[in-house]
């Protein structure tokens, strides 16, 4: 009766699942990795902040854009802004560990520059992916003298985050041309000229020498004692001569308020002239090591 039945083979049986797992050569472990929401769930995340980063490039492209047409448009084009557009940018809070360390930071902050995170976040890249460090003012305001401000009212949006430091990024002769056109553009409306209402600009954009091209100011214009002084001020930067029309006595002593208040600048306008000073020579250095002067 044995005989006829069969005997048992002792062979463990495979159950349907157990075999289709091992004819595919995978592992149960390995099926299990497929089906783990977990996985799903991070590789969302990531695009998702992929997707964010890069909306945050696109928004800093167009107000790139947008500040560089602004410069060729015409004077009567010209928006008559007076620097409300960067109160709508977000306010960074530094974050110190000592209360020395902020009062530092705030002795050297004449006006806060509202940046959003995602600009920060963007000018940092750009700094790194050119070999350079991005320039940290917290940090730079403890071991230097970095000065943080606006700009002037009516000047074009144009703030200032460090007075030396000039990123990589930024070292092309054109690049520095647009900087140094921006300085003297805001500098010339305090003094009284290159307004967008005005008919005539003395200070007009240049894509050759240092970014601007002067003509002389207009007879309404030249009456204002505090735009001939700029005039020549502009005028010295960009190696013009001197318009022997308007006086360069202690041009320098009333501008910077050893002479008189009346036609001092402020502590923004210092800065920004600071800053133009040093974008110029930037700019000149750069020129002879291209030969593009030539």
């Amino acid at each position: 009766m044995a005989a006829e039945l069969g005997a048992p083979d002792n062979k463990p049986v495979q159950s349907p699942v157990e075999g289709a797992s091992r004819s595919d050569g995978e592992t149960p472990a390995a099926q299990n990795s497929k089906t783990d929401p977990s996985t799903d769930t991070e590789v969302d995340e990531l695009r998702r902040q992929v997707q964010a980063l890069e909306d945050q490039n696109f928004s800093l492209q167009r107000q790139t854009e947008t500040q560089s047409n602004w410069l060729n448009e015409s004077p009567e084009e010209a928006p008559g802004s007076n620097f409300d557009q960067a109160s709508s940018w977000n306010t960074t809070t530094p974050e110190t560990g000592t209360p020395e360390a902020d009062q530092r930071i705030a002795a050297q902050m004449l006006s806060p520059v509202h940046e959003s995170e995602g600009q920060r976040n963007l000018r940092d890249m750009l700094a790194r992916q050119q070999g350079g460090e991005p320039v940290d003012f917290e940090a730079n305001a403890i071991r230097s003298i970095p000065l943080m401000c606006s700009g002037p009212e009516g000047g074009p949006p144009a703030p200032i985050m460090d007075i030396w430091t000039v990123e990589p990024h930024y070292l092309a002769p054109d690049d520095l041309r647009l900087q140094v056109n921006l300085m003297a553009q805001g500098l010339a409306r305090w003094a009284g000229f290159c307004r967008p209402d005005d008919d005539f600009y003395p200070v007009s954009r240049s894509n050759e020498g240092i970014g601007y091209r002067l003509e002389p100011l207009t007879e309404e214009q030249s009456r204002n004692p505090r735009a001939q002084k700029m005039w020549q001020l502009l005028a010295s930067l960009a190696g013009e001569p001197q318009n022997p029309m308007y006086p360069d006595v202690s041009l320098v002593g009333e501008l910077f308020g050893t002479s008189g208040d009346d036609d001092a600048l402020t502590d923004e306008l210092l800065v920004r002239v600071f800053r133009l000073v040093r974008l110029v020579r930037v700019l000149r250095h750069e020129l002879a090591m291209t030969k593009e002067g030539d």
